[in-house]
């Protein structure tokens, strides 16, 4: 009798096109195919990846293998992002492009190999593929993009062909568990030494490996510390770097999480921004006095330095320097120092006192904020503003010395100084900001300068120990309710200006009250903030001071736009929005009290030239109708 054969029967899930000439099938056993000619199409959307972009994509979880056969040559960006139970690749020799981020995610990939005429490993290629050990790259490789290996963990070996010639820093971010880099011999920009890469010339240390457990010591000769050369080495716990060293770059120390001895040779003049981020078991550094620039967030997270002093010769603190040092407690900050970046002390807690040198004259945002166990300061002669957050949540924060020359203290610059008892105003202050001294618990007495001109929504805002304010009568405030609101002690009745409720004065002050509530409520979850003002009454009606605006609801819509899309990252849809409102808000106030706008213009500075910390300005003049005559005030308004 006989016996027939078993066939085996193939089960499609699902297939289609993906390309001009390029089909695709899906099989029941996890296998995806693409064959055909061209190349395998670009999402029809380039923002965030989304399976509809690739329809096998529906289907990425049941995907354990792909064999895209010869006569495709090139995969689009995303094509099989996030398929995380894929295990094996084959590609054929005709491909020569592999698209950002094709392969990230594909947390089961284990080892591929490339085809040789892959010339660039593109942006997030084979990002976060947790388990790839192994990786063939191919002979014309020449160059390895941003991000390219990010986050391959168990990635060991680098092998570099002839021909790469160029490596972005970031290639090999979170790659931790690399213990060797070779490059070919023949290559002219690259050279391996003892398993880790140099310039071909010796004199540059480009990566030092991951791996590496207790003491790196840098052969003498080398004269840069190259971008990310010891990035996230958490075994290494001490560091000798030769005299010949001039020069170390950004983040080359970053993420040494357990480096505890580092000594910086005098010859060095310049530390690069994040050289030393997150060396958070470093506790001594002494910084050459040949140094004459401090990167940005150069020390961010040395969260184990207590004390530190800055040479001669240094002219400015870069953004966020000493960013979350815990634990520093002194800072000698050098006589030839004029500024300090923003948030350059941000979150120091125990800092217990810094003395600014009288050279500086410009102090940025956040730059001593929260900075816990600060009891004074003392802001030198010769800063015109205090901007925003300065020394915000100093809560030991007892007396702070503010000169004369500063007409302009920002929004929430004091907010939340509990202890801050008493402060003295300067006598030619001309705006406060929003919240600038909101929750300043202590505080028992305040007096206005004659010559304030703005004071923003919330300014005082639950001072809850507040007892006296001093206002004197040129100071006109519309409604002491916005500013002084939660002062417990206080009786805001007695603070309104008696003034007619239709004169300019008053519709100016309640105008930018109303839009100092909008943009904060609104605007500042975007992460940018607008800001809107009259500055000042200016001249009565008839003065020569130009044409009036024409249609002005479109005219304004087109300016606000301009300034959304030029400060902001929003989508179009939001930008529409945001602008929307705004002019709304705007016209219909000022229709309120019969408003008019002239001159409308996004060039030139306000009154007080104080436009260097914003991006853009828009400018105009507002015809305000008062009770007896018609006034004009300036229109600024800003993305701060």
């Amino acid at each position: 009798m006989k016996t027939q054969a078993k066939t085996e029967t193939t089960n499609y899930i699902d297939s289609g096109q993906c390309g001009e000439n390029l089909y695709w099938n899906l099989k029941d056993n996890g296998e995806l195919t693409i064959s055909g000619n061209g190349r395998i199409e670009k999402p029809r959307v380039s923002s965030k990846p989304d399976s509809k972009w690739y329809p096998w994509l529906l289907h990425r979880e049941k995907i354990t293998s792909i064999v895209v056969r010869p006569g495709v040559n090139a995969i689009g960006d995303y094509a099989f992002f996030r398929c995380t139970n894929l295990e094996h690749v084959d590609l054929p020799d005709s491909l020569v492009r592999i698209g950002e981020w094709s392969f990230s995610h594909c947390e089961k990939l284990e080892s591929i190999r490339l085809p040789d005429n892959i010339r660039e490993i593109e942006d997030d290629t084979f990002c976060e593929c947790d388990i790839l050990k192994e990786i063939g790259l191919p002979a014309m490789l020449c160059s390895i993009g941003c991000g390219a290996f990010k986050y391959c963990k168990s990635l060991e070996t680098i092998v570099l062909p002839e021909c790469v010639s160029s490596i972005n820093m970031n290639a090999f971010d979170g790659c931790i568990g690399i213990k060797a880099i070779y490059a070919d011999k023949r290559n002219p920009e690259f050279l391996t030494i003892e398993q880790c890469l140099y310039s071909k010339n010796k004199e540059k240390l480009i990566r030092w490996i991951p791996g590496a457990l207790g003491t790196a010591i840098i052969p003498d000769g080398v004269v840069t510390i190259g971008e990310k050369a010891f990035c996230d080495c958490t075994g290494l716990t001490r560091i000798v770097i030769p005299d010949s060293v001039t020069s170390i770059e950004s983040a080359a120390f970053q993420n040494c999480i357990n480096l505890e001895s580092l000594d910086i040779p005098e010859r060095v003049t310049s530390i690069e921004s994040e050289a030393f981020e997150n060396c958070c078991s470093l506790k001594k550094l002494d910084i050459p006095r040949g140094v004459t620039h401090l990167g940005g967030g150069a020390f961010n997270k040395c969260r184990n330095i207590e004390r530190i002093a800055l040479p001669d010769g240094l002219t400015r603190l870069e953004n966020g320097l000493f960013r979350e040092c815990d634990h520093l407690k002194q800072v000698e900050l050098p006589e030839s120092l004029s500024e300090i970046g923003d948030g350059v002390f941000n979150e120091c807690f125990s800092l217990e006192s810094v003395k600014i040198p009288d050279h500086v004259t410009n102090i940025e945002g956040w730059a001593f904020s929260e900075c816990h166990t600060l009891k004074e300061i003392t802001i030198p002669e010769g800063v015109t503003k205090i901007r925003r957050c300065t020394f915000n949540q100093c809560k030991s924060l007892e007396h702070v010395d503010i000169p004369d020359t500063v007409t302009d203290i920002k929004r929430e610059a004091f907010s939340g100084c509990v202890s801050l008892k008493e402060i003295r105003l300067p006598e030619h202050l001309i705006s406060i900001g929003q919240h600038a001294f909101q929750g300043c618990l202590s505080l028992e007495e305040i007096r206005l300068p004659s010559t304030l001109y703005t004071i923003g929504y919330g300014a005082f805002l639950a001072c809850r120990n507040l007892r006296k304010a001093v206002i004197p009568e040129e100071v006109f405030i519309a409604d002491a309710n916005q500013i002084f609101g939660g002062c417990d002690h206080l009786d805001v009745s007695t603070l309104c200006a008696c003034a007619p409720p239709d004169t300019a004065e008053c519709a100016i002050q309640r105008l930018n009250n109303s839009l100092d509530r909008f943009f904060e409520d609104y605007l500042d979850t975007y992460g940018f903030v607008y800001g809107f003002w009259l500055a000042e009454v200016i001249a009565p009606a008839g003065s020569d001071i130009g044409g009036k605006v024409e249609e002005p609801d479109d005219r304004l819509m087109e300016w606000v736009l301009y300034a959304i899309e030029e400060c902001g990252s929003l989508s179009k849809r939001d930008t529409y929005d945001i602008a929307v409102q705004m002019t709304n808000l705007i016209m219909q106030t000022l229709h309120e009290y019969q408003g008019e706008i002239y001159v409308l213009s996004p060039q030139g500075k306000n009154r007080y030239g104080d436009d260097e910390d914003r991006f853009v300005t828009l400018h105009g003049l507002v015809k305000i109708r008062g009770e007896k005559e018609h006034w004009y005030a300036v229109f600024s308004l800003w993305s701060d």
